[in-house]
């Protein structure tokens, strides 16, 4: 199967890493500098970015602005401090991330700073980007969604509202988009893949 995006190949690895999953590798179009208006490109304005780990956290570079935060999330044993765990089903099995409470409480505190709460006083939601490489089945991001409603800072007078989930690649007969639209989350994606 040949996958390309503006006419540059993407490798597709069959039944990897477990049968039955297609792995499209984006590396190819980072090493051609073609992501590097991925922000523009799926058109992502939220002051707080969630980055799940692994290939999502090579846009750090392309998404970092002066008025936004970027939190990454990420396996066990990677990020010190007090975490706030996210359960979700994969498409080949159930795993965790974590993000780092002290990282939400850095974000808000910068976000501040720069005078970007001013927008979000009334309300004191802060609006979020979940950012991946692929959109499968949804679930990652959906965790993401879900974890975010009951999730609170001590002390801190503002929520966090999961708003946009932003793909390299969609897999649109998985489903993922159906998934996070119920929560009544804008998805964006760059390319669509069977």
């Amino acid at each position: 199967m040949l996958q390309t995006y503006k006419n540059i190949p993407l490798n597709v690895y069959p039944d990897f890493p477990k049968k039955g999953v297609l792995f499209l590798d984006i590396f190819p179009l980072l090493n051609k500098g073609i992501l590097k208006n991925i922000g523009e490109d799926l058109q992502i304005t939220e002051p707080l970015l969630m980055f799940p780990e692994a290939r999502s956290l090579c846009f750090f570079g392309s998404l970092k602005k002066d008025d936004n935060y970027i939190v990454p999330l990420r396996k066990g044993g990677k990020l010190p401090g007090p975490l706030q765990a996210v359960t979700y089903q994969k498409e080949y099995g159930p795993d965790t991330l974590y993000f780092s409470k002290d990282h939400m409480r850095d974000a808000v505190a910068f976000l501040d700073n720069a005078g970007v709460l001013k927008k979000y006083e009334k309300d004191r939601v802060i609006p979020v980007c979940v950012m991946d490489d692929i959109l499968a089945t949804g679930g990652t991001a959906s965790a993401i969604v879900e974890g975010l409603k009951t999730f609170r800072l001590e002390d801190c007078p503002y929520t966090f509202k999961v708003v946009k989930a932003a793909f390299v690649i969609e897999i649109p007969f998985l489903k993922g988009r159906d998934v996070l639209e119920r929560e009544g989350v804008e998805v964006n994606s760059l390319i669509e893949s069977d």
